[in-house]
């Protein structure tokens, strides 16, 4: 235990034992809320020396609102409450404290013992929310998806429709016709970008019929005709595993376009007991894995591995310079064919 005053130091040697052998960061304050006393947990999760904490207040919080007058505090009433602390970094923590008492060396003061996420628990989080994130995206575009098909789409519909009936009735106005070809333009950019933005199949019919739908259309966008293998036994998935793999395939395929310089890609579906594979290969260009993650350049690799972890899976690319490419991403499975959670 490090104290800023030597007195209290000598004064508290049961204190100390006590508070190095506890994992969790201890912070001890005195009345004005100035650090007088810390464990090394505190250092190690901080990076701050004990001389640099020693210069700032312990802010403490109750549902958000800090407490000024804190140190009267004790035993059960310490739930609810966190402490801000800021790291070396400059990343803001907010920690529970796990329990809070008052002492009396020379001066009043407060030991505060504080709860840590341990990293697994911090990943467990992030995933957490990263998972939330994504779902909540993806909520929205389905909404809006649907909103543009349904509202806008049918109203651009119904112009189209109109100018219909009026060019029957004005056969000599060009100006019609051209009115009639923007607004079916126009009526066919805006299906795209639902079915861009979150395609009905996908909810509606499934994996492969959703990516078979992507197909069709990346091959009229892109003109790289895309052949879909299906191999094993087809399920419907949960929702997060169909959305993974669904926009995985959709950064590879964009890939391809962008750069493999290919008139056709393969992909691969294939449904295991265990597992459930998902393949985009292509013989086009290629490019040096290694160096590319150094670049840092990414080509979507990132946000790729991101949906995979979400649900438990990985993603893998070979690819070699003037021998094509293989981005493959594997899901692992329950036996009802839902995520697989590691223990």
């Amino acid at each position: 235990m490090y104290w800023k005053c030597q007195k209290e130091a000598g004064s508290n040697e049961l204190l100390n034992q006590i508070t190095e052998q506890i994992p969790n960061p201890v912070l001890v304050s005195n009345e004005a809320g100035w650090v007088i006393g810390a464990n090394g947990a505190v250092m190690r999760l901080t990076g701050w020396s004990f001389q640099e904490l020693t210069t700032g207040r312990m802010t403490v919080f109750r549902h958000n609102s800090p407490i000024d007058d804190w140190y009267n505090l004790g035993g059960d009433e310490g739930h609810g409450l966190e402490v801000c602390l800021e790291k070396q970094d400059g990343m803001r923590l907010k920690l529970p404290i796990e329990s809070v008492f008052t002492y009396r060396p020379p001066g009043q003061a407060v030991v505060a013992i504080l709860r840590e996420f341990s990293p697994q628990q911090e990943e467990y989080v992030q995933n957490l929310l990263t998972k939330y994130i994504i779902r909540a995206q993806e909520d929205e575009r389905k909404r809006v998806s649907r909103e543009l098909h349904d509202e806008l789409g049918q109203n651009i519909y119904s112009v189209l429709v109109g100018l219909q009936v009026l060019e029957k009735a004005m056969p000599e106005a060009v100006q019609i016709q051209n009115l009639q070809q923007m607004v079916a333009r126009s009526l066919a950019m805006l299906k795209n970008i639902a079915v861009e933005l979150r395609p009905s199949t996908l909810d509606d019919l499934g994996l492969a019929a959703a990516i078979r739908s992507f197909l069709k259309h990346f091959e009229q966008t892109y003109g790289i005709e895309g052949q879909l293998t299906v191999s094993g036994e087809q399920h419907r998935y949960e929702p997060e595993i169909e959305t993974a793999l669904y926009r995985i395939c959709q950064e590879a395929m964009l890939n391809v376009a962008k750069y493999a310089k290919v008139t056709e890609v393969q992909v691969f579906l294939q449904n295991y007991p265990d597992q459930l594979n998902l393949i985009v290969e292509d013989q086009g260009v290629g490019f040096d894995v290694g160096q590319l993650e150094i670049q840092g350049t990414g080509l979507g690799l990132y946000g790729m591995k991101e949906r995979a972890q979400l649900v438990g899976g990985k993603v893998e690319i070979v690819s070699q310079v003037n021998l094509g490419t293989r981005v493959q991403a594997t899901i692992p499975l329950t036996e009802k064919g839902g995520i697989w959670h590691a223990h």
